[in-house]
């Protein structure tokens, strides 16, 4: 922290001196070093700076589940919706990465629920394939699309917990009017058929 004020005042705070284009504001984040986040940003750091990959220090941050930093960049403007190459937000990373706790701050601040990668998947897609129940609770009471489908095999939050055995997640979206019957595969498979294939019983 000493060597980061003893810098800032002399220095251009949004340089990149890495190959990927990571900024000092990007690096903090990763790290959790809250505090120097809070002292980048005061001396005018692009709280949207993105690397090479899109990925931004909200991004990074909501991966990390660094709650503390995550709050601070959402309070000085940083774009919750910034999504890298892959379309992946911080609201999907931080779903994926299990941090309900940063999902629900980052959809408390207008982030999409339902933005997907290019794949299709969206946050509810990705909690539920990992059996995270609280999450996909969290995500559906928020108005997530229960049946939002993958681009490459049109499989369903509903298809993937089957598929996957994860009996209290199938529950939860069946109690959420998930559509048994949406094709979870490019082979016409139905949810049902899916658990069954897989041995799952539901």
């Amino acid at each position: 922290m000493d060597v980061v004020e003893l810098l800032v005042g002399n220095a251009d705070v949004n340089t990149s001196c890495t190959n990927d284009g990571s900024t000092p504001l990007y690096i903090a984040a990763l790290k959790g070093y809250t505090e120097i986040v809070k002292l980048l940003l005061k001396n005018n750091a692009d709280v949207n700076a993105s690397k090479h990959t899109g990925a931004t220090a909200l991004y990074i941050a909501a991966q990390k589940g660094h709650m503390d930093v995550v709050k601070l960049l959402l309070e000085n403007g940083a774009d919750a919706n910034a999504a890298r190459y892959t379309g992946a937000t911080p609201v999907y990373i931080a779903a994926q990465s299990g941090h309900i706790e940063v999902v629900k701050l980052l959809v408390g601040n207008n982030a999409d629920v339902n933005a997907s990668r290019r794949s299709g998947s969206t946050p509810l897609y990705i909690a539920a394939k990992n059996g995270n129940t609280e999450l996909v609770k969290l995500l559906l009471g928020n108005n997530a699309d229960r049946n939002a489908s993958m681009h490459r095999d049109g499989s369903t939050p509903l298809g993937v917990a089957s598929q996957e055995g994860h009996t209290e997640v199938v529950k939860l979206l069946q109690d959420n009017k998930a559509d048994v019957d949406v094709d979870p595969t490019d082979n016409s498979s139905t949810a049902v058929y899916i658990g069954a294939y897989g041995g799952q019983r539901s």
